[in-house]
């Protein structure tokens, strides 16, 4: 904040501001006279511009390089540098320390100055000292009346007349410097600052803050402490660090060290400490900086970071200390369980500091946090974690701390298998699962120092005592890789075998399959025949300490998705309270004028955390979704305010489908009747550098799909992607689509081929990836689709050869397979929807009925020759809108649901669970005349008894 004592053509932008509380720390101002005064040693042969003021407040009132601190008495209107002296009887009379004989030395000014900055504590005006001694019911009154806060916003209250050069009280003045757009708009709550209400009032705690001086950015550490701070561990470095020169001075009371931070590890120190971490701003930087502070801090001297993530880290991390009297009680009780897991796994065992070399102990903390129980009920929860990131061997390279989850089209083939075969479904939570690792070789031996509380629940009084570690713990880099090996290890042992496509799930043949688990760090997802369903649970049971096992649930949740099991048995997947409680980016008016105003770091911030959080529901199960997120990540490099608002509106399309799941219906009774298809699209230069974009899906079907018939599908694999080349012509970006879908069909045949057969081995047998019924690869370009059936492939000097190269390897890999090409129409392209925004819509309501149906058109009438109401009549076949979904309930009282339709050649029976679409549109019609008629009828007798 500048010094703006006698300007007055700046004055006219001063406004009164109460003090401000810093919660959690000490007032801003300065920092202790010692710190200040230290003389700070400068390195031979450091940077120029790093030769600067010294961080202490500047005596000089006059210097061109201002401070942030609060503007001293000197400044003020009445005294030498601030103007005329103002008589007694106006409010800006001069400070009753202020004595004007003669000019002032260095030592009057800076006492002057230090006095100035000094918050003095006033008797608050309604106070009145009590003539009588106080009763108890009288003090008890006032307790209560003191620890009663109002709640709700405050009335504004009547504007004070204004002054000309503000308030003359000893807390100074703050100059408003930001537009009235950029300060900080946050509703008032009518609590103090630094309290903040989470079911009851909380103050925040203590926490760091970053202040300017200068041309020296300051972190003041109020948290203790026993490393160097780098300005880039915490994440709100109000000024970008390329700003930041590279020393870094430490003050530890009369101590202060100097070094450079930047491509350096952080050292630890011997203690913990509190006091400050100067950096100096290179000079090119300096207007810039003092920009990007004030902006961070609203006009603040001080900056804290985000209050929010404040807030959320100190619900996040409890402290006992707040707690009431029961909560304390239950997590001693979960402090005890923890250590007991310890011991019950073999983990540790007790040791000396003295056999312990230095650089192998590592030090533990406990981490509490509020869980739940199967029943919803909260639940206590302590973890004991070490400083994995101190580790020496893991910080010189010599751990694999690779540690494969369940893939997703292992899920999706468990859902699929589930709803097939009618078995049932089962989910497990493994408790204590990386205490459970294999043991650590000998050279891999750590040593860990227990926090207090701990030795004091142990009975442990010697701070020498060590536990020396003989498995993986919380926090080791390794600790996923040992639990993972463990685990394999058991399963094995049991009698599943691996896939050999996905090393987290595990089958169990007899003759043939019977039951599939998938692995997913401590959490099983597993389908059984219901004839062995007692046996594998009494199995697992005896293999693993399972914290939760539920077998057959109508609804579940499995790694954040939501499962149902269906009427007609079959499953559902979706994301629709995960989507619900997705927040948008938000967007001043002034800011969504301009939508080619490059967006702030900030802003960036926010769009990668919405694109990441739309991102993750549609890699799982919306694939309508993933031609937004793949487009928008593309774009959050070079992100303007024209991408945040296309990000708030693909976060409301997704929270208008957010009711689109996948579904698993049991389409056929033979798996012998099993067909694989892939769609394959690509839309060409449709990205923002021009690029093009590619998708595909995968589904399983059944059968009677290859002769024109209708059926439901389950999608296993699906993806939206920029393709890796550049595509000149339209064949380009089509041709390399279709070899990625190819590949992806492939890829799950042979999945399924391994899921099915217990000795099934890959090699080069023709009828090695074969499966027993012909594969589909579905396109809509014409050029494409002649090319593939093509017997010699002709380039001429125009044509794109290595498309030509693409289609030859298409070619053979659905030779290898057993497949062929089919050609529909665009509109008709279920892919459509993972390359174009403008499909997506038609792809969600495709999902609401996951039906189907290969038309054959021996003319290849292209979609964009036929007639507007053939088009919209072809593409929304089997689309239901939401409305019509949510209609379906009350249209079923109506119609008659059909069993079962047959083809037209009367060979095949199609499965068929959903309503006839014919019965269920032409019910839908009558349905909507009737409600209009009668609202017509009700309109007219209003208006008849109106008259």
């Amino acid at each position: 904040m500048s010094k703006m004592g006698g300007q007055d053509g700046i004055m006219s932008k001063i406004r009164q501001h109460p003090p401000r509380d810093h919660a959690g720390g000490p007032p801003a101002g300065p920092t202790p006279t010692e710190a200040a005064s230290t003389p700070v040693p400068h390195e031979e042969g450091s940077d120029s511009e790093q030769i600067d003021d010294d961080p202490s407040v500047n005596p000089d009132p006059d210097s061109a390089e201002a401070t942030t601190t609060a503007p001293t008495t000197a400044d003020r209107p009445g005294t030498v540098t601030g103007g005329e002296t103002s008589t007694t009887n106006t409010p800006n009379d001069l400070h009753h320390t202020f004595s004007p004989d003669g000019p002032e030395t260095f030592d009057q000014k800076r006492a002057r100055i230090d006095r100035s900055e000094t918050i003095s504590h006033v008797v608050h005006p309604t106070f009145r000292t009590p003539t009588t001694p106080e009763t108890f019911a009288q003090r008890r009154s006032r307790i209560d009346r003191s620890e009663t806060i109002s709640y709700g916003p405050k009335a504004p209250g009547t504007p004070s007349r204004p002054q000309p050069y503000g308030p003359t009280t000893e807390h100074g003045f703050l100059v408003d410097i930001l537009e009235p757009e950029a300060m900080d708009t946050a509703p008032e709550t009518g609590l103090p600052s630094g309290w903040y209400a989470d079911g009851y009032l909380v103050l925040e705690p203590i926490h760091d803050t970053w202040e300017l001086k200068g041309n020296t950015l300051i972190r003041n550490h109020y948290v203790a402490r026993d490393t160097l701070f780098n300005p880039r561990e915490t994440g709100d470095c109000p000024i970008p660090e390329e700003m930041l020169a590279k020393d870094r001075t430490t003050r530890r009371g009369r101590h202060c060290h100097q070094d450079r931070w930047r491509n350096s590890p952080t050292p630890s120190t011997d203690q913990y400490w509190t006091g400050q971490t100067s950096f100096k701003i290179l000079a090119r930087h300096r207007r810039e900086a003092q920009q990007a502070f004030y902006a961070a801090s609203h006009g603040a001297t001080t900056h804290a970071g985000a209050k929010e993530k404040r807030q959320k880290d100190a619900r996040a991390n409890l402290s006992e200390r707040a707690m009431s009297l029961a909560d304390r009680v239950a997590f001693v009780q979960a402090k005890k369980k923890e250590l007991e897991s310890f011991f019950t796994n073999h983990v540790w065992e007790f040791a000396t500091e003295g056999e312990a070399p230095a650089n192998r102990v590592l030090k533990a903390h406990f981490i509490l946090k509020w869980s739940k129980h199967p029943d919803g009920s909260p639940r206590a929860k302590a973890r004991l974690i070490t400083q994995g990131f101190r580790d020496p061997d893991a910080l010189a390279g010599l751990l694999d701390s690779t540690s494969p989850t369940l893939s997703r089209l292992g899920r999706t083939t468990l859902m699929s298998l589930a709803s097939l075969k009618a078995w049932k479904t089962f989910i497990a939570d493994i408790t204590t699962a990386f205490l459970q690792g294999k043991e650590h070789p000998a050279s891999r031996t750590l040593w860990i120092r227990l926090p207090a509380d701990a030795r004091a629940l142990l009975g442990i009084s010697d701070p020498r005592v060590l536990m020396r570690l003989r498995k993986p713990m919380y926090g080791l880099s390794d600790a996923p890789r040992a639990w993972y090996e463990e685990a394999s290890r058991r399963l094995l042992s049991l009698g599943f075998t691996k896939h050999p496509l996905d090393g987290c799930l595990y089958l169990w043949f007899d003759t043939e399959l019977r039951c599939a688990i998938g692995l997913h760090v401590d959490d099983l997802l597993g389908v059984v025949e219901p004839t062995w369903s007692s046996k594998m649970k009494e199995d697992l049971q005896g293999l693993f300490a399972f914290r939760d096992f539920r077998e057959d649930q109508e609804n579940f949740e499995f790694l954040g998705t939501q499962v149902s099991r269906q009427p007609d048995g079959g499953l559902s997947c979706g994301h629709e309270d995960y989507i619900n409680k997705v927040k948008p980016i938000p967007l001043e008016k002034g800011r969504q004028a301009d939508p080619d105003s490059p967006a702030t770091d900030k802003e960036k911030t926010q769009l990668r955390a919405l694109v990441g959080a739309l991102q993750w529901a549609a890699t799982q199960t919306s694939p309508h979704l993933q031609v937004h997120t793949s487009m928008l990540a593309g774009e959050v490099p070079r992100a303007t305010v024209s991408t945040i608002l296309a990000a708030n509106k693909a976060l409301r399309f997704a929270k208008a489908n957010s009711d689109v799941k996948l579904l698993y219906p049991p389409i056929l009774d033979n798996i012998e009747d099993i067909v694989f298809l892939a769609y394959s699209d690509a839309a060409f230069a449709s990205r923002a550098d021009m690029s093009s974009q590619g998708g595909y899906m995968v589904c399983l079907t059944h059968r009677a799909i290859l002769d024109g018939g209708i059926s439901s599908y389950h999608l296993l694999d699906w993806r939206s992607f920029r393709l890796p080349r550049v595509a000149r012509p339209m064949l380009a970006a089509e041709g390399q689509a279709a070899a990625e879908a190819a590949d992806c069909l492939h890829f799950v045949i042979t999945f399924w081929k391994a899921l099915l057969d217990p000795g099934y081995k890959i090699n080069s047998d023709e009828q090695c990836f074969r499966w027993k019924n012909e594969s589909l690869l579905v396109i809509d370009a014409k050029c494409l689709y002649d090319i593939l059936h093509r017997e010699e492939l002709y380039v001429s000097s125009t044509a794109d050869k290595r498309t030509c190269l693409e289609a030859l390897v298409t070619r053979d890999k659905l030779k290898e397979i057993g497949g062929s090409v089919r050609w529909v129409s665009s509109e008709r392209q279920y892919a459509d929807g993972l390359t174009k925004d403008s499909a997506t819509q038609l792809l969600a309501d495709r999902l609401r009925t996951h039906q189907h149906k290969i038309t054959a058109d021996e003319s290849y009438q292209a979609s964009r020759k036929k007639d507007a109401g053939e088009r919209a009549r072809s593409a929304n076949q089997f689309a239901r809108p939401k409305a019509a979904a949510s209609a379906i309930a009350a249209t079923a009282f109506f119609a008659t649901p059909s069993a079962a339709t047959r083809t037209e050649d009367m060979t095949a029976l199609i499965l068929y669970h959903l309503t006839d679409e014919v019965a269920y549109y032409e019910t839908g019609a009558y349905v909507f005349a009737f409600l209009l008629v009668t609202m017509v009828l009700i309109y007219l007798e209003g208006r008849r008894f109106g008259m």
